[in-house]
Protein backbone atom coordinates (compact mmCIF):
# COMPACT_ATOMS: atom_id res chain seq x y z
CA UNK A 1 0.00 0.00 0.00
CA UNK A 2 1.01 3.46 -0.82
CA UNK A 3 0.10 6.87 0.62
CA UNK A 4 1.48 9.86 -1.46
CA UNK A 5 0.51 13.13 -2.94
CA UNK A 6 0.92 13.74 -6.10
CA UNK A 7 0.63 16.03 -9.52
CA UNK A 8 -1.64 14.40 -12.57
CA UNK A 9 -0.15 15.22 -15.83
CA UNK A 10 -2.23 12.79 -18.00
CA UNK A 11 -5.09 11.29 -18.10
CA UNK A 12 -6.68 8.28 -20.52
CA UNK A 13 -10.25 7.34 -19.97
CA UNK A 14 -9.98 3.11 -20.69
CA UNK A 15 -13.38 2.06 -19.91
CA UNK A 16 -17.08 3.12 -19.38
CA UNK A 17 -16.58 4.28 -15.82
CA UNK A 18 -12.87 3.70 -15.22
CA UNK A 19 -9.69 6.20 -16.12
CA UNK A 20 -6.00 5.66 -16.04
CA UNK A 21 -3.83 8.32 -14.71
CA UNK A 22 0.09 9.45 -14.90
CA UNK A 23 1.01 11.12 -11.64
CA UNK A 24 4.02 12.53 -10.80
CA UNK A 25 4.27 11.24 -7.07
CA UNK A 26 6.28 12.70 -4.14
CA UNK A 27 6.86 9.41 -2.87
CA UNK A 28 8.30 7.23 -6.17
CA UNK A 29 8.78 9.73 -8.98
CA UNK A 30 6.31 9.18 -12.31
CA UNK A 31 4.05 6.10 -11.79
CA UNK A 32 0.77 5.81 -13.72
CA UNK A 33 -2.40 4.51 -11.86
CA UNK A 34 -5.92 3.16 -12.91
CA UNK A 35 -9.27 3.86 -10.68
CA UNK A 36 -12.88 2.36 -10.88
CA UNK A 37 -16.11 3.83 -11.00
CA UNK A 38 -14.61 7.23 -12.06
CA UNK A 39 -17.81 8.19 -13.97
CA UNK A 40 -20.80 7.30 -11.79
CA UNK A 41 -24.22 8.38 -13.11
CA UNK A 42 -25.40 11.73 -11.36
CA UNK A 43 -21.78 11.94 -9.61
CA UNK A 44 -19.10 14.58 -10.90
CA UNK A 45 -16.87 14.28 -8.06
CA UNK A 46 -13.96 11.81 -9.19
CA UNK A 47 -14.14 13.88 -12.99
CA UNK A 48 -13.92 16.89 -11.49
CA UNK A 49 -10.94 15.32 -9.21
CA UNK A 50 -9.07 14.05 -11.44
CA UNK A 51 -8.05 16.53 -13.64
CA UNK A 52 -4.87 17.06 -15.24
CA UNK A 53 -2.65 18.94 -13.29
CA UNK A 54 -4.59 18.94 -9.87
CA UNK A 55 -2.81 18.30 -7.19
CA UNK A 56 -3.89 15.27 -5.05
CA UNK A 57 -3.58 12.49 -2.21
CA UNK A 58 -4.17 9.04 -2.36
CA UNK A 59 -3.51 5.86 -0.87
CA UNK A 60 -2.88 2.64 -3.77
CA UNK A 61 -2.28 -0.44 -4.03
CA UNK A 62 1.25 -0.56 -5.55
CA UNK A 63 4.11 -3.27 -5.85
CA UNK A 64 7.42 -2.04 -7.79
CA UNK A 65 7.03 -5.38 -9.83
CA UNK A 66 3.92 -3.37 -12.04
CA UNK A 67 3.06 -0.42 -14.44
CA UNK A 68 0.20 -0.24 -13.44
CA UNK A 69 -1.11 0.71 -9.75
CA UNK A 70 -4.95 0.69 -8.72
CA UNK A 71 -5.68 3.74 -6.69
CA UNK A 72 -8.10 2.58 -3.65
CA UNK A 73 -8.99 6.43 -2.34
CA UNK A 74 -8.30 9.52 -3.68
CA UNK A 75 -8.52 13.77 -2.38
CA UNK A 76 -7.36 17.02 -3.01
CA UNK A 77 -4.40 18.56 -1.29
CA UNK A 78 -5.04 21.77 -3.38
CA UNK A 79 -7.76 23.06 -4.46
CA UNK A 80 -7.11 25.68 -7.30
CA UNK A 81 -8.70 29.35 -7.60
CA UNK A 82 -7.53 30.33 -11.10
CA UNK A 83 -6.28 27.61 -12.64
CA UNK A 84 -9.13 26.08 -13.45
CA UNK A 85 -11.24 28.78 -13.79
CA UNK A 86 -8.75 31.64 -16.00
CA UNK A 87 -7.87 30.73 -19.24
CA UNK A 88 -4.94 32.59 -19.18
CA UNK A 89 -3.55 30.43 -15.97
CA UNK A 90 -5.02 27.08 -17.55
CA UNK A 91 -2.84 27.95 -20.44
CA UNK A 92 0.10 28.25 -18.30
CA UNK A 93 -0.30 25.62 -16.50
CA UNK A 94 -1.10 23.51 -19.34
CA UNK A 95 2.54 24.73 -20.90
CA UNK A 96 4.43 23.05 -17.45
CA UNK A 97 2.92 19.66 -17.71
CA UNK A 98 3.69 19.43 -21.58
CA UNK A 99 7.49 20.79 -20.91
CA UNK A 100 6.95 18.57 -17.25
CA UNK A 101 5.86 15.17 -18.99
CA UNK A 102 8.93 15.35 -21.68
CA UNK A 103 11.57 16.14 -19.17
CA UNK A 104 10.42 13.55 -16.55
CA UNK A 105 11.06 10.26 -18.10
CA UNK A 106 12.68 8.54 -14.93
CA UNK A 107 10.14 7.01 -12.49
CA UNK A 108 12.17 7.44 -9.41
CA UNK A 109 12.06 9.96 -6.59
CA UNK A 110 13.22 13.45 -6.46
CA UNK A 111 12.20 15.22 -3.75
CA UNK A 112 13.49 18.66 -4.66
CA UNK A 113 12.08 18.42 -8.04
CA UNK A 114 8.36 17.25 -6.92
CA UNK A 115 8.68 20.30 -4.65
CA UNK A 116 9.58 23.02 -7.12
CA UNK A 117 6.67 22.09 -9.70
CA UNK A 118 4.27 21.69 -6.94
CA UNK A 119 5.52 25.60 -5.40
CA UNK A 120 4.88 26.55 -9.30
CA UNK A 121 1.87 25.45 -9.66
CA UNK A 122 0.68 27.50 -6.08
CA UNK A 123 2.54 30.30 -7.50
CA UNK A 124 0.81 30.11 -10.75
CA UNK A 125 -2.53 29.96 -9.19
CA UNK A 126 -2.25 32.83 -6.65
CA UNK A 127 -1.47 35.11 -8.73
CA UNK A 128 -4.40 37.15 -9.69
CA UNK A 129 -2.06 39.41 -12.39
CA UNK A 130 0.00 36.95 -13.97
CA UNK A 131 3.24 38.06 -15.51
CA UNK A 132 3.70 37.50 -19.17
CA UNK A 133 6.85 35.93 -18.89
CA UNK A 134 5.90 33.28 -15.69
CA UNK A 135 6.69 30.59 -18.41
CA UNK A 136 10.02 32.00 -19.25
CA UNK A 137 11.42 32.16 -15.78
CA UNK A 138 9.98 28.70 -15.74
CA UNK A 139 12.04 27.28 -18.80
CA UNK A 140 14.67 28.77 -17.21
CA UNK A 141 14.55 27.31 -13.28
CA UNK A 142 13.29 23.77 -14.98
CA UNK A 143 16.35 23.41 -16.36
CA UNK A 144 18.41 23.38 -13.30
CA UNK A 145 16.83 19.72 -12.71
CA UNK A 146 18.25 18.44 -16.19
CA UNK A 147 21.87 19.45 -15.85
CA UNK A 148 22.03 22.17 -18.68
CA UNK A 149 21.41 25.29 -16.83
CA UNK A 150 22.63 28.87 -17.65
CA UNK A 151 24.97 29.83 -14.88
CA UNK A 152 26.73 32.75 -16.31
CA UNK A 153 25.35 35.90 -17.22
CA UNK A 154 26.10 38.23 -20.21
CA UNK A 155 29.03 40.83 -20.19
CA UNK A 156 29.64 43.61 -22.55
CA UNK A 157 31.99 41.21 -24.64
CA UNK A 158 30.26 38.12 -23.58
CA UNK A 159 26.99 38.95 -25.10
CA UNK A 160 25.73 36.26 -26.65
CA UNK A 161 24.32 32.87 -25.02
CA UNK A 162 25.29 29.66 -26.66
CA UNK A 163 22.64 27.49 -26.98
CA UNK A 164 24.60 24.21 -27.07
CA UNK A 165 27.02 24.72 -23.85
CA UNK A 166 24.91 26.88 -22.29
CA UNK A 167 27.42 29.64 -21.65
CA UNK A 168 27.73 33.31 -22.78
CA UNK A 169 30.48 33.80 -25.81
CA UNK A 170 31.31 36.48 -28.04
CA UNK A 171 28.40 36.92 -30.64
CA UNK A 172 29.12 34.69 -33.82
CA UNK A 173 27.37 35.19 -36.93
CA UNK A 174 28.72 32.01 -38.38
CA UNK A 175 27.83 29.58 -35.30
CA UNK A 176 24.17 28.52 -35.87
CA UNK A 177 24.12 28.13 -31.60
CA UNK A 178 25.07 31.68 -31.06
CA UNK A 179 22.24 34.25 -29.74
CA UNK A 180 21.45 37.53 -30.96
CA UNK A 181 22.75 39.82 -28.01
CA UNK A 182 19.62 41.35 -27.89
CA UNK A 183 17.79 37.76 -26.60
CA UNK A 184 20.87 36.98 -25.21
CA UNK A 185 20.64 39.64 -22.71
CA UNK A 186 16.82 39.17 -22.01
CA UNK A 187 18.22 35.62 -20.83
CA UNK A 188 20.60 36.91 -18.71
CA UNK A 189 17.88 38.63 -17.30
CA UNK A 190 15.67 35.63 -16.76
CA UNK A 191 18.67 34.07 -15.25
CA UNK A 192 19.21 36.65 -12.68
CA UNK A 193 15.29 36.83 -11.71
CA UNK A 194 15.57 40.54 -13.03
CA UNK A 195 12.20 42.35 -14.41
CA UNK A 196 12.05 42.57 -18.43
CA UNK A 197 9.62 44.47 -20.26
CA UNK A 198 9.31 43.22 -23.93
CA UNK A 199 6.58 43.38 -26.23
CA UNK A 200 4.72 40.14 -27.78
CA UNK A 201 7.08 39.33 -30.70
CA UNK A 202 10.09 39.97 -28.74
CA UNK A 203 8.18 37.22 -25.89
CA UNK A 204 7.31 35.02 -29.10
CA UNK A 205 10.82 34.96 -30.34
CA UNK A 206 12.47 33.73 -27.00
CA UNK A 207 10.16 31.26 -25.90
CA UNK A 208 11.23 29.88 -29.36
CA UNK A 209 14.79 30.68 -27.93
CA UNK A 210 14.24 28.77 -25.14
CA UNK A 211 12.70 25.63 -26.58
CA UNK A 212 15.11 24.85 -28.77
CA UNK A 213 17.63 25.53 -26.29
CA UNK A 214 15.47 22.70 -24.52
CA UNK A 215 15.12 20.52 -27.84
CA UNK A 216 19.16 20.24 -27.73
CA UNK A 217 19.55 18.90 -24.25
CA UNK A 218 16.36 16.94 -23.89
CA UNK A 219 16.06 13.67 -25.95
CA UNK A 220 13.33 13.68 -28.30
CA UNK A 221 11.92 16.63 -27.01
CA UNK A 222 8.86 18.35 -29.28
CA UNK A 223 7.41 21.94 -29.65
CA UNK A 224 4.65 21.53 -26.92
CA UNK A 225 1.23 22.55 -28.17
CA UNK A 226 0.35 25.10 -25.87
CA UNK A 227 2.38 27.92 -27.33
CA UNK A 228 -0.06 27.97 -29.72
CA UNK A 229 -3.10 28.22 -26.77
CA UNK A 230 -0.89 31.66 -25.71
CA UNK A 231 -1.13 33.55 -29.06
CA UNK A 232 -5.08 34.10 -28.48
CA UNK A 233 -5.33 34.15 -24.49
CA UNK A 234 -1.37 34.75 -22.97
CA UNK A 235 0.00 37.34 -25.56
Amino acid sequence: MLTTRGIIFRTTRFSESSLIVEVYTEAVGLCSFFMNGVYKKGSNRLPSLLQVANQIEFVSYYSESKDLHRIKEVSISKVYSRINQSLVHNAVATFILEIAKQCIKVKSKHQELYTYIEKVFIDLDEKEHLDPNFHLYFLIKFSHFFGFAPTEIASPRLNSFDLMDGVFIEFNQTNNYSVLPEYSNFISDLIQMKSIKIDIQQRRNLLQILLQYYQIHIENFKQPQSPAIFKSVFF
